[in-house]
């Protein structure tokens, strides 16, 4: 099978997988939202800030160090997986009560507190669970990451339907999302011995010292990563209130949902990356990532910018109205993260990470000033701001190394029936004003789809070419 056959097969189990849990992710969150007052919402999304922020100095950069290896081959891969468990529940333990300390040390009210601390508890199932998934990855066996996710996805959303209609509260629900954490990890466990390879926690601590020492790299990245990403969450709670969390969380759970489309996209082309980059083929395939990029990237954020306030009232209610102007400002720019993201990969792959690192660092510290500035003035808009301003500032430092290293950077990476098709499905949506979202969706993507292929983007012969592949491959399956 072709590479790109590879990342399309994997492309589709991935975007499978996760179109299965967000749809449950959508109910879930529909059913939290509407359950909870916006502040009480403001100290969910503010928990699982914290969370993610956490888990990613648990994991210490672990998961792409284990997809690194296990995709280049790892000689013994029962004794390297067995001792990253090992090292993962010590790290987690640590984590989990430096989260705890800060939490009470930043000053936060009682529940605020009380929904960080339970929320933190699962960090350990999710650390060891991640473990699983870089295996999956690494083996290009997406389907298995695929079983797990639909599973725990189904747990969840029952436990959460439990807790709304037995009106357990902010702390019920946070409690479910702990138990299927670990319910995933346990799964995801059983799920490796059976089809890929049996390990258990091993300590050898020279194998810990070589292992932390590759993976330093990817931690930094990560921690720098995550904390850009959230970091608003936190500022906001800080010098505004939960309130204001609530209405950015609300647009920030939407604007996750779309980051499933790139996140997926270059999650699968990374191990066809680091596999053909010794080879010089990397630039090629990157190449045509950034042509599909753009065919998916372009009319689901000018849509998502057209229709923000819908969809937000549309999952959450009209008390969140107000968060559709900051779903507006990120999403319309989606693009921006689909570069980010597949160049950061192909940097990556290429042993360039440095460059990735000087990026994250940058972004940070302009996420942060921006904050710092655009909250007091834009209240949760201004977190939204801060956002796209960050990215693009990313995008700015790290478009240079892509262009040296890995390929070309020029108008040819854009079909021009990609920006027609764009133009003219914008102008079906903004002509059809304020219908429902059920008729306004639908023609928009018709509209797309019959001027991409009459204009030749959605022919493209590698398109072509990889869909042919994917369907022989699945025949055979």
């Amino acid at each position: 099978m072709s590479r790109g056959a590879r990342v399309a097969l994997n492309s589709v189990w991935l975007f499978a997988s996760e179109g299965l849990r967000r749809a449950i992710a959508f109910v879930v969150i529909f059913l939290v939202g509407r359950s909870l007052a916006v502040d009480d919402f403001g100290r969910f999304r503010l928990a699982q800030s914290f969370f993610v922020i956490a888990l990613v100095a648990a994991t210490f950069g672990l998961t792409p160090l284990i997809t690194k290896r296990i995709a280049a081959g790892e000689r013994d891969e029962s004794r390297f997986l067995g001792n990253v468990y090992g090292l993962k529940i010590l790290l987690a333990l640590i984590v989990l009560g430096i989260a705890t300390l800060l939490a009470s040390l930043m000053g936060y009210d009682r529940p605020t507190f009380l929904a960080i601390v339970v929320m933190a508890l699962a960090i350990p199932a999710e650390s060891l669970a991640s473990t699983h998934f870089a295996l999956y990855d690494g083996r290009q066996a997406m389907q298995l990451n695929g079983i797990v996710d639909f599973a725990r996805g189904l747990v969840l959303l029952a436990l959460i339907a439990a807790a709304v209609f037995l009106h357990w509260g902010l702390i019920g629900i946070l409690a479910a999302y702990v138990a299927h954490y670990a319910f995933g990890a346990i799964l995801a466990h059983a799920l490796s011995s059976a089809r890929v390879v049996r390990f258990g926690f091993r300590f050898e601590w020279s194998e810990w010292k070589a292992i932390l020492q590759q993976a330093l790299p990817f931690v930094a990245i990560g921690i720098v990563w995550v904390v850009t990403f959230r970091i608003d969450m936190v500022l906001l709670s800080l010098m505004r209130n939960e309130t204001a969390v609530g209405y950015y969380g609300a647009a920030y759970s939407i604007f996750e949902i779309l980051l499933v489309l790139p996140n997926v996209l270059t999650r699968a082309l990374f191990p066809a990356l680091a596999g053909s980059s010794s080879e010089g083929g990397d630039g090629e395939l990157m190449r045509k990532a950034v042509r599909v990029f753009a065919l998916v990237a372009l009319p689901v954020g000018v849509g998502i910018a057209l229709t923000a306030t819908s969809a937000v009232t549309l999952v959450f209610g009209e008390k969140y109205a107000p968060g559709g102007r900051a779903l507006a400002v990120m999403g319309g720019p989606l693009a921006l993260w689909f570069c980010t993201m597949g160049f950061s990969w192909a940097l990556t792959a290429r042993n360039q990470i440095r460059y990735v690192l000087r990026a994250n660092l940058v972004a940070l510290g302009v996420r942060v000033v921006a904050n710092l500035i655009l909250i007091p003035r834009y209240d949760y808009l201004g977190a939204a701001i801060a956002a796209v301003i960050s990215e693009s500032a990313y995008f700015a430092v790290i478009i240079g190394p892509v262009h040296r290293e890995v390929l070309r950077i020029d108008r040819s990476l854009v079909h021009p029936g990609t920006i027609a098709a764009t133009v003219l499905m914008a102008g079906c949506v903004m002509g059809l004003g304020n219908r429902p979202l059920w008729i306004v969706v639908p023609a928009g993507m018709v509209v797309f789809a019959a001027v991409g292929w009459a204009s030749g983007a959605l022919r493209e012969p590698f398109i072509v070419s990889a869909w042919s592949g994917l369907r022989a491959r699945m025949a055979r399956s």
